[in-house]
């Protein structure tokens, strides 16, 4: 379906699929000053108490969050939409170059979006 012709619902969750982990910044963000202005007009709580509480807040939400983060990830894997995709190549170990096999490949976003992974692997060992 061209994108003209999306509804509205289809574009806001297709905006939400690209920008997953920007949303769940800015909702941290946002939670945490709204919590801070919620818990701030308790005058029994000392300025120490007051960030402990409005950071426990605004966690809750962003777990709640990355918790629909990580159910649009799944959806997306299992549909073939993701960062992964499923395709046949041929088997290396057949020496006649008749069988094929499944494998998954990877698309990064952007050139050197896992990089990281190397690193972590190395310092692992």
């Amino acid at each position: 379906m061209a994108k003209e012709n999306r509804t509205g619902w289809e574009k806001f969750k297709d905006f939400g699929r690209e920008n997953r982990y920007p949303i769940v910044t800015a909702s941290w963000v946002a939670s945490m000053a709204i919590s801070l202005g919620l818990v701030s007009r308790n005058r029994y709580l000392t300025t120490s108490q007051k960030l402990v509480q409005a950071r426990m807040y605004a966690q809750g939400l962003t777990l709640a969050v990355l918790v629909a983060s990580a159910g649009f990830e799944v959806a997306d894997a299992r549909s073939g939409k993701g960062k992964f995709e499923t395709v046949l190549v041929v088997d290396p170990e057949d020496p006649e170059h008749k069988h094929m096999i499944e494998k998954r490949i990877h698309h990064e976003s952007y050139s050197g979006e896992d990089l990281w992974k190397g690193l972590f692997l190395v310092r692992l060992v």
